[in-house]
């Protein structure tokens, strides 16, 4: 009987680092997954001014970025 009770608690014992070691892995896995979808996410700069012409707006020759046009400080190309 005493034998028998080591034997449970040493499957037991395996059992429990088995999922850890599951829990971890898996969590490792999902950081992974989110870190890929939030690099995915990030937009660059050019991208950034090319999306303002889609907006709309007139180019501000000083900053080299599409606005309303009312930038006081700044050169616009009015033809």
């Amino acid at each position: 009987m005493k034998e028998m009770r080591h034997l449970t608690k040493a499957a037991l014992r395996f059992l429990s680092r088995v999922l850890i070691a599951a829990i971890k892995l898996g969590l490792l896995f999902v950081s992974g997954v989110i870190a890929l979808l939030a690099s995915a996410a990030r937009t660059s700069s050019a991208a950034d001014s090319i999306s303002g012409s889609v907006r709309g707006g007139e180019l501000n020759l000083r900053t080299g970025r599409f606005d309303d046009g009312t930038d006081p400080d700044g050169f616009y190309d009015f033809e």
